[in-house]
């Protein structure tokens, strides 16, 4: 093999190995972001499950209230009709 053939080789190789060590390095700081950003959201979705669950337990506290004012509202009507029926 001629010099200039077995340089050009060598320069290749060492292209394709730094190019590979890139590569492989660009890989392990994707998978260590990854991870990083799964971990910084779990908590964030146990804080949006939390928040659902507080919004959901008001919202059934509502429709119990509203329901028991419409019942206190329909013995209101009831006892004025009596007090007035009785004079």
């Amino acid at each position: 093999m001629s010099p200039q053939l077995i340089d050009s080789l060598s320069a290749l190789a060492g292209v394709t190995i730094f190019g590979g060590f890139i590569i492989a390095t660009l890989r392990l700081r994707l998978k260590s972001l990854q991870i990083k950003l799964s971990a910084q959201n779990q908590p964030a979705a146990d804080e949006v499950q939390r928040l659902t669950d507080t919004v959901d337990h008001l919202n059934r506290k509502v429709q119990a209230l509203s329901e028991e004012c419409a019942e206190l509202n329909e013995r209101l009507d009831f006892t004025e009709r009596m007090l007035s029926a009785g004079k």
